[in-house]
């Protein structure tokens, strides 16, 4: 071989290994690439009081709270306040979670019905929201939303999944964290940073951050701020409700926190690559919610 070829030889072998390493480097930093598959999340504080708007496109309320199924993490009801478009006073709807879709953008919520049919709908007075836990008030809300749709063409339109009756439901609002129950007639108990502990009793933290995938209806993750610590993110099914002590209960070794990186950003909404965040869930030993 001659010794311009095998210049040019040299050459090429050099270029593929700086790329090579260049394309690790930016594996390893986290941050993801062009062909890195992410998940967008966005944080609840942020998720509050964004717009709502019907199939028309027209706002016509914000969001005020949203319940989840304390056992799965999943998104089950959007509770919607008074806005542009809709007249309710100072009463709410309820509409479950799977007649609304994320906006491009993150910005807004999409309804998948009109204004006159959320402005029609049961509504609930916000010092009785625990009135959402009890069978026959979920029965109405399922039944009003989530009927079966009229035959268009020929083929039924398609429902809307209903969400299943839990008698226990976290309520998160803007700097509100609470726990609602039909077990019990108090009012909602308000829990000040959603206390943390270990099994013993041990005071761990609170809960920090509460992490949402918009496109899957489901708690992504939280974090548990503790004394002098970073944030700890853990999978939601790490915690369990502690109906005596009215606290979460870390279900694992609380050493696990320690171990894990939080990864959420100052503006409380990232793209984060998905194998970061089933190395979370493999951490805990945990299947991730989204591959079942």
């Amino acid at each position: 071989m001659g010794i311009l070829p095998l210049m040019l030889v040299l050459a090429i072998l050099s270029t593929g290994s700086a790329l090579a390493q260049s394309d690790t480097q930016e594996t390893a930093s986290g941050e993801p690439s062009a062909t890195t598959e992410t998940l967008s999340l966005i944080n609840a504080d942020r998720f509050v009081d964004l717009e709502i708007r019907d199939s028309a496109g027209q706002r016509v309320g914000q969001l005020e709270y949203f319940m989840v199924d304390l056992d799965s993490g999943n998104l089950d009801y959007a509770v919607i306040g008074s806005g542009e478009g809709l007249d309710i006073g100072e009463e709410l709807v309820a509409v479950p979670w799977a007649t609304l879709s994320p906006e491009a953008g993150g910005e807004s919520l999409r309804f998948d019905g009109s204004r006159e049919k959320l402005q029609q709908g049961p509504r609930i007075a916000e010092q009785r929201l625990m009135d959402m836990t009890l069978p026959n008030v979920f029965s109405q809300i399922v039944d009003y939303y989530v009927a079966p749709r009229p035959v268009v063409d020929s083929e039924p339109m398609q429902a809307p999944t209903p969400p299943r009756h839990h008698s226990t439901q976290l309520l998160v609002g803007r700097r509100v964290v609470a726990v609602l129950s039909n077990d019990s007639t108090a009012p909602a108990r308000r829990i000040e940073g959603a206390r943390i502990t270990a099994r013993d009793g041990e005071d761990i933290g609170e809960i920090h951050e509460v992490m949402l995938d918009l496109d899957h209806g489901h708690i992504a993750y939280v974090t548990a701020q503790r004394l002098n610590q970073e944030p700890a993110p853990m999978p939601f099914g790490m915690l369990g409700w502690n109906e005596g002590s009215e606290t979460f209960e870390l279900l694992v070794d609380a050493r696990l926190l320690g171990e894990f990186p939080s990864f959420t950003r100052p503006d409380g909404t990232m793209d984060i690559p998905l194998d970061n965040l089933r190395r979370l869930f493999e951490h805990y030993g945990v299947a991730p919610y989204w591959s079942g």
